[in-house]
């Protein structure tokens, strides 16, 4: 099976530094354990690479995760949950800090995991889920 994404960057947060955990060439099985390990705390940002230079990142934990696609230098998409709205927010560490994130952002883990499984084999947005540009 040929795999869009080439490398996975997985954060570990011990204090205020990380252990960053890069997988080169991983498969699915890397792609959902790491997503699973993310827990809000200690790991808290997983980065999905792909030669082109476009990449994914999935942030949070515990069943709230915020997830972005990079495709070119500056064009930025953000998936949405279809949530009330942007003036309510949750709190979420992502990247090892304590963030504030409109509720629409936040999905759960089973959007984050099927956006990202998509994007780690094909490059771009899932076109199941609704996706803006920022």
């Amino acid at each position: 099976m040929n795999n869009f994404v080439n490398q996975i960057t997985a954060d570990k947060w011990v204090g205020a530094v990380t252990d960053d955990a890069v997988i080169e060439f991983p498969t699915l099985q890397d792609l959902h354990r790491v997503i699973e390990a993310l827990d809000a705390n200690v790991k808290t940002s997983v980065f999905l690479a792909g030669g082109n230079g476009a990449y994914m990142a999935i942030g949070g934990g515990f069943g709230r995760y915020v997830v972005y696609i990079s495709l070119r230098d500056k064009e930025f998409w953000n998936l949405y949950s279809g949530g009330t709205g942007a003036n309510n927010v949750v709190s979420i560490v992502i990247g090892g800090q304590d963030g504030y994130y409109a509720d629409r952002q936040v999905v759960d883990k089973n959007t984050a995991i099927k956006a990202a499984e998509y994007f780690f084999l094909n490059g771009e947005p899932d076109p199941a889920f609704h996706w803006e540009r920022q």
